[in-house]
């Protein structure tokens, strides 16, 4: 705990009444920062800034540009200004192996944790430069690690599970860290999980 870490700083938490996301708001506030959680979920909205003590919640699809644009514009407007993001909203989806895997489970695994992921820092972003400081994190499950149709690690997993007997051969690329900076100052990480770039691991 680093007291008075957040003072003065607006955070906006995608997936925010519930789970990493919620756990998250809480430590914020605690190190004095004002929290604005984002979840599509009314009830646990209520429920979750009552426990975190968020200044300000919305509830928002990730997956509708429109909606996040107008909860990013009504957040800046009630906080004055935002600071931080992280995207922690998202889902699991079927579990499958890739070749029986639902189209419409794929479709909206990508449209919450990809597109949504999109579409926030989308429309957050042109409000940092108004401080001069943000900080983005995109969250990822730990399902991605494992043997889940719905992961790019997962698929490949799933692929080499079923295939392999056939003489079919799958491979991935290692995750990665991702630092960007640009002259507005903000900075974005994206980091894998704990567990998924496991050396000793192979697909193939």
């Amino acid at each position: 705990m680093f007291e008075g870490r957040f003072v003065g700083r607006v955070a906006v938490i995608t997936g925010g009444a519930s789970g990493s996301g919620k756990a998250v708001a809480e430590r914020i506030v605690a190190e004095g920062g004002d929290v604005v959680l984002w979840d599509v979920d009314p009830d646990n909205l209520v429920r979750a800034q009552n426990e975190t003590g968020a200044r300000h919640i919305e509830r928002v699809d990730v997956t509708d540009p429109k909606a996040v644009a107008a909860a990013a514009a009504a957040t800046s407007a009630t906080l004055g200004h935002i600071d931080l993001l992280l995207c922690s909203a998202g889902i699991t989806g079927p579990t499958a192996p890739l070749q029986d895997y639902p189209l419409d489970g794929w479709r909206q695994v990508l449209d919450i944790n990809l597109n949504g992921v999109f579409h926030c820092c989308r429309a957050i972003i042109p409000h940092m430069p108004e401080s001069g400081y943000g900080r983005i994190v995109n969250l990822a499950s730990i399902a991605a690690s494992g043997r889940h149709g719905g992961a790019p690690r997962g698929q490949t997993l799933s692929l080499a599970d079923a295939r392999t007997s056939l003489g079919v051969l799958a491979n991935r690329l290692r995750n990665a860290r991702l630092n960007w900076l640009w002259s507005g100052n903000p900075k974005i990480s994206a980091t894998a999980p704990i567990g998924a770039c496991d050396p000793d691991d192979s697909s193939a």
